[in-house]
């Protein structure tokens, strides 16, 4: 291979040593913008649905809020939670599936 390479002149193996740079960086830069892209998108849309769900709380009455209570208790005596979902802090997931499944 080394001798494939020293046939070439030295503007070429310049040229193709620039041409490498860039489609790393470059590559380098489109992967950064589309996590922080994602990132932002994601936080957005989760304080959006957060900002729904706390106006739209004023839509109920003091009956219905009373009943979605009462609700929640029976359902929460009924199917009683994991451990380690309890425990998890807000914004964190658990995988439901194992690799063999």
């Amino acid at each position: 291979m080394f001798k494939l390479i020293t046939h070439f002149s030295f503007r070429a193996k310049l040229g193709i040593s620039v041409a490498i740079f860039t489609v790393l960086l470059n590559s380098f830069s489109l992967y950064y913008f589309y996590q922080k892209i994602q990132t932002m998108v994601f936080k957005n849309t989760s304080e959006k649905l957060l900002s729904i769900g706390n106006l739209s709380s004023f839509l109920f009455n003091e009956d219905i809020k009373k009943e979605l209570v009462a609700l929640i208790k029976k359902v929460k005596a009924i199917y009683k939670i994991p451990e380690d979902i309890a425990n998890l802090p807000p914004g964190e997931t658990v995988t439901s599936l194992t690799e063999e499944e």
